[in-house]
């Protein structure tokens, strides 16, 4: 670990209860990012598939550290020389370790858009796994 790995570390043990717990919550809030997408139609993935799959990674690996290095550069609490040292830092750090990076797709055709999140599936793929009885608890509305 670097140098400024450890002095990281040591500042977010004094600012622990503020800046840690609020990365966390926005973690927690975005549970999108824990969920890989292995599957595909014809059994083979997708391009869009396997690069949400390495951003979902790459956030898994850098994501926190980069939540915790830009809540230095905003704060009011650090000087400005430990300020500026995050600011370079955070340079090193991929850029697909942000949360709005990760977005959701559906499971079985990687479509992009009109997901139940639920189910991690595409509406049109929801409507054909209801209509047959493959999700459980769903049945299509008969009238």
């Amino acid at each position: 670990m670097s140098l400024f790995g450890q002095l990281v570390q040591n500042c977010f043990k004094m600012m622990e209860s503020k800046i840690a717990v609020g990365s966390s919550i926005i973690l927690k809030r975005n549970k999108h990012h824990q969920l890989p997408y292995f599957g595909a139609k014809n059994n083979w993935p997708q391009w869009s598939m396997m690069k949400d799959q390495r951003k979902r990674m790459t956030l898994k690996e850098y994501g926190r550290f980069k939540l915790r290095l830009n809540a230095m550069r905003k704060t009011d609490l650090l000087p400005p020389e430990l300020k500026e040292i995050a600011n370079h830092e955070i340079a090193t750090v991929p850029r697909d370790a942000a949360i709005r990076e990760v977005y959701g797709r559906c499971a079985i055709t990687s479509r992009g858009r009109g997901n139940v999140v639920r189910w991690k599936v595409s509406r049109i793929i929801f409507k054909q796994l209801a209509d047959y009885n493959k999700l459980a608890g769903i049945m299509r509305a008969r009238w």
